[in-house]
């Protein structure tokens, strides 16, 4: 919740009227009271803070308060109330203050018992083209200021840099711890499957190794296969016996 603009009576005088415009969540909330009692209207529609500019206007009468955002020709830009109680002017004769108050409304509120009370939080962001009862305020030169820039270069960048919304940024950051462990986890399982290869690598080559010591391989001693063969068939025929005794078989 931001505070935007009010206008407050002055509070030393039994004088309860004030009109407040504020920032709620990014949607424009106006408060004004007569000195009879808040009337409280809200935009729920048009979303104003997301870095575009945007034209608020208020409307006071004696039986309506309006306001219109954007000026667009849709039911959704304009909020229109009654104001509450009888009276039908807003009797304010207090310092016109942006962006802040520079005193406590939680104080006033109960001092004058008002149902809709402004908040203390600041404003940040860019306001321009202020006018007031058809008189443009210069507003790089008031009579007050604390942490404004007549330029809004500096707002506009506080603005951006700290608009986001935190919900956003934890999700961010939840995110980014998710994959830090994940890629943690793939590190810590490739350098795993590297150490088993390692080992079951270096166990082959010690079996060769010991292998080779053993005499396995190409190290086995050769044999004459002539000499085999003499071993186990016997003597060889002679071949004329051979011839003869073949064709007997033949010729029988």
């Amino acid at each position: 919740m931001t505070v935007k603009l009010y206008n407050l009576t002055n509070h030393k005088r039994l004088f309860t009227d004030f009109m407040s415009l504020e920032l709620v969540e990014g949607f424009p909330v106006l408060l004004v009271n007569y000195g009879s009692g808040t009337t409280r209207l809200n935009n729920s529609v048009v979303h104003v803070a997301d870095g575009k500019p945007h034209l608020i206007e208020i409307v006071l009468m004696r039986s309506s308060i309006e306001m219109f955002v954007d000026r667009c020709k849709l039911s959704t830009c304009m909020s229109l109330a009654a104001p509450t109680g009888p009276r039908e002017i807003l009797n304010v004769n207090g310092p016109l203050q942006l962006g802040g108050a520079s005193i406590d409304l939680q104080h006033l509120a109960r001092t004058f018992g008002w149902k809709h009370v402004p908040t203390n939080q600041n404003f940040v962001g860019c306001i321009s083209n202020f006018t007031y009862n058809d008189f443009m305020y210069n507003l790089g030169e008031p009579s007050l200021h604390r942490n404004a820039d007549p330029s809004c270069q500096r707002s506009m960048f506080t603005a951006v840099t700290f608009g986001i919304d935190t919900n956003f940024l934890v999700a961010i950051l939840v995110c980014i711890v998710i994959l830090a462990i994940l890629l943690l986890a793939v590190v810590v399982h490739r350098r795993r499957a590297d150490a088993w290869a390692e080992k079951e690598l270096d166990d082959i080559r010690e079996n060769i190794i010991a292998y080779e010591d053993e005499g396995g391989g190409e190290g086995d001693a050769g044999y004459d296969l002539h000499v085999l063969r003499q071993m186990y068939d016997g003597p060889l025929p002679d071949t004329d016996t051979f011839m003869q005794s073949r064709g007997k078989k033949i010729k029988y």
